[in-house]
Parts: structure tokens; sequence; C-alpha cells
């Protein structure tokens, strides 16, 4: 397991934003006036797999970004090709939860959960790679 003190965003950015202490739930994208603000460098998934990963096959990834992930995934990473399994809560419910999981699948993804999809996670298989 790798920490960074980063923020994934769709593109590298820095930005000023209240975070208040404690809280799991905090966004990039949630407008609060409660918390101290705080200089937050942003990088992309692509900069996390190449300055990590890079030509190697991950098995599982688990992204859980509060509401971030449509703007991660507004243009399909390139490194998603190299996830075995994706794990993802996808915020914002109906048609803009069903964009994001149609772009996944056209990625080589398939829908391990479809009939069981809880809490808004879900969980993904990519069909190019075996086991």
């Amino acid at each position: 397991m790798i920490l960074k003190n980063q923020a994934v965003a769709g593109n590298r950015k820095s930005l000023k934003l209240p975070f208040t202490k404690g809280s799991t739930g905090d966004s990039l994208y949630k407008k609060s006036t409660e918390g101290n603000l705080f200089k937050i460098n942003c990088i992309t998934l692509e900069d996390i797999y190449h300055q990590h990963f890079f030509n190697d096959i991950i098995d599982i990834c688990k992204i859980d970004v509060e509401g971030a992930e449509h703007e991660i995934f507004f243009k399909i990473p390139k490194m998603i090709h190299s996830l075995n399994y994706l794990i993802m809560e996808i915020h914002g419910g109906g048609t803009r939860a069903l964009n994001l999981v149609d772009k996944i699948r056209n990625a080589n993804f398939t829908l391990i959960n479809e009939k069981d999809i809880q809490d808004d996670v879900y969980f993904f298989k990519n069909i190019t790679i075996d086991g």
C-alpha cells in the first residue's frame, strides 16, 4: 500500500479546500465553508501508475474518491487496461452513474455485481486479463 498526501483528479492542479477534522467524506466537489483551508496537490491515475507500477498488472484497484470519479474517468485513463479488477464507488446515481459504467465496460470490463450493487459500489473485471 502506498499512501499519498495528494488528491486524485482528472488533471494535475492545486486547489485550496476546507477540510474538517476527522472527516472521511470530504470531497473536491462538496462546497463547504466549514473547516480549515488546505492546499491540495492533485495528480492523475496515470501519474500514480507511472510512478509506482509502470508496466505491471495491478490485480485489484479500489477507487473511492467522493465524486471525483466522474472527472477522473471523463476520458478513460490508458492505465485502466493494466487493472485486473476495479472496485469503485460511483456517486451521482441514475444516468450519470450508468454513463460511467458504460465507459468502463467499453474499455473491456464486465460488471461482476450487476445484480447486487450496494452502497453505489461497482465491481468490474478486465476481460482481457486472465485470472
